[in-house]
C-alpha cells in the first residue's frame, strides 16, 4: 500500500507590507532585488523526517527572472569547502510562486525543508548556508549585509553565499 500526502496552505503565504513597517527592515539582500527579513529552523524530529526551514522573503524591486535557492546546513566555520550535511535546492514553492510575479511591497512566507539531516543540528559546530542564482543562467546574485548584522551573518568569499546561525536568528532580535 502506498500513503500520498499533500500540503495545502490555509492562507495564501504572500502577505502585504505594513508601509511603516518596511523602513525598520532589516535582512540580508540578494542583488538589491530581494531582501530575506526572517528565517527559522523548525524543530528536528528524526533522521527520516525532514528538517523545517521558514525563510521570509522581501522583493525591492520588480523581479524579472525566476531564482532558485540553495540553502544548506554545514559544519562549521563555514566556507567554500565546508563539509555539507544536508541541503535543498528549488524554486519557491517548487515554481508555484515564481519570484518574476513577485512585486515589491509583498512578503513571501517560504515553508521549505531539508530532508537527510542525520542528527539534531547543533548551532556551536553548524551553520546555514544561502545562495539565490538565476534559474536559466545559474548566475548567483552578489549578498550584501547590512552594516548592523555584520557581526553576526558571513558572507563567504565568492561573494554569493551568506552564513546564518542557526539559533538564534539575529534578524528577530
Amino acid at each position: 500500500s502506498t500513503l500520498r500526502a499533500f500540503l495545502f496552505l490555509p492562507e495564501v503565504p504572500v502577505h502585504e507590507i505594513e508601509p511603516q513597517d518596511e523602513a525598520t527592515l532589516d535582512g540580508v539582500v540578494f542583488g538589491d532585488q530581494i531582501r530575506l527579513v526572517d528565517y527559522e529552523v523548525g524543530d528536528f524530529g528524526s533522521p527520516e523526517l525532514a528538517l523545517p526551514v521558514t525563510l521570509t522573503w522581501q522583493p525591492l524591486a520588480e523581479i524579472e527572472q525566476n531564482y532558485k535557492y540553495r540553502l544548506q546546513l554545514v559544519e562549521a566555520p563555514a566556507s567554500e569547502e565546508s563539509t555539507v550535511i544536508a541541503q535543498t535546492e528549488r524554486e519557491p514553492y517548487d515554481g508555484a510562486i515564481l519570484t518574476s510575479y513577485w512585486n515589491p511591497g509583498v512578503t513571501i512566507v517560504e515553508y521549505t525543508d531539508m530532508a537527510d539531516v542525520p542528527a539534531p543540528p547543533d548551532a556551536s559546530t553548524q551553520r546555514l548556508t544561502l545562495r539565490l542564482y538565476d534559474r536559466e543562467t545559474l548566475e548567483p546574485l552578489a549578498v550584501t549585509v547590512p552594516e548592523a548584522l555584520a557581526d553576526q551573518y558571513q558572507v563567504l568569499s565568492d561573494g554569493t553565499t551568506v552564513v546564518l546561525p542557526l539559533w538564534p536568528n539575529p534578524i528577530d532580535q
